[in-house]
């Protein structure tokens, strides 16, 4: 098994949310594909190291989650982070990243630029939003 037993839960709900601190992600499952929803922080990885709040496993895509306050800098250190412990392939394999944040101090030219840094080293698509966000699975 990939993650820690109660770490993780296998859903096909058609909303799959993750939520702490009034922020929150929704992934729209129209089609209500089994998804792996796991709990990062405090479970999957308990150490001090670098971590994301959750993380979402398809057949074909990772997500990787992080609801934060307002240090968004800080955030894309800690989705890297995960990413190198838990993908399972951190260049081949598709991802989304997101940060969900009360409030944004980067520009949109610096979200940009690390924006394009994710996708070479990670093929992964980061997206910053504030307090909520819903998307298509």
């Amino acid at each position: 098994m990939r993650f820690k037993p109660h770490c993780f839960e296998i859903v096909s709900d058609k909303l799959i949310v993750f939520s702490e601190n009034k922020r929150k992600l929704t992934l729209e499952n129209s089609q209500k594909v089994e998804v792996t929803k796991v709990t990062v922080d405090g479970c999957e990885i308990t150490s001090s190291a670098l971590k994301c709040d959750f993380m979402a496993v398809t057949s074909n895509m990772e997500y990787f989650v992080e609801l934060k306050g307002s240090n968004v800098k800080h955030a894309f250190k800690q989705l890297e982070s995960s990413i190198h412990l838990l993908s399972e392939d951190k260049v081949n394999t598709t991802k989304r990243c997101y940060v969900i944040s009360t409030k944004s101090p980067l520009t949109s030219t610096q979200i940009q630029i690390e924006g394009k840094r994710f996708k070479k080293n990670y093929n992964a698509v980061l997206k910053v939003r504030s307090n909520s966000y819903k998307e298509k699975l």
